[in-house]
Formats: structure tokens, sequence, C-alpha cells
């Protein structure tokens, strides 16, 4: 497991164990909840709060683009 750890941290932009930032590349992070019903955040707002979409990462790692395409099937492009 400590490779993977080791692998992990060198790719990523949140906290390690001692405290210190890993890098990754630019990206969109898309919009997701966070459950704070039972630490609260900030120790004090408790419950489920929507986080919106937002950038994270270094152009300076590099920069994730993605795009995606969609098909709708026949019967629902009719409705």
């Amino acid at each position: 497991m400590e490779p993977l750890r080791k692998q992990l941290r060198k790719q990523d932009s949140r906290p390690d164990d001692e405290g210190r930032h890993i890098q990754q590349a630019l990206h969109i992070c898309r919009g997701h909840f966070k459950d704070y019903r039972d630490s609260g955040l900030f120790g004090k707002h408790f419950g489920i709060y929507w986080w919106d979409m937002h950038m994270r990462g270094s152009k300076e790692y590099g920069e994730i683009v993605k795009d995606y395409e969609i098909e709708v099937p026949a019967q629902e492009a009719r409705a």
C-alpha cells in the first residue's frame, strides 16, 4: 500500500499526512454534496451542503479537458 500512497501523493493537490500540498493538473471538479451531519462544517454548521463545480489543481502540472457527447434515444427525442 505504501508505494501506491506515495504515487498518489505525487499526483494529488490535497495535503498529505504531514500537511504538505501535493500537486495535480488543473481540472474541473464537478458539483457535489458534502455531508457534515456528524462533524459539522467549521464545527458548528451541521447538515448536507451542495458544493458547486470549481477548478482544482495547477496549470503548471498540466490541464485536463474533458468533452462529453450525449446521444438521446429516438423515443425520448420526440417527447
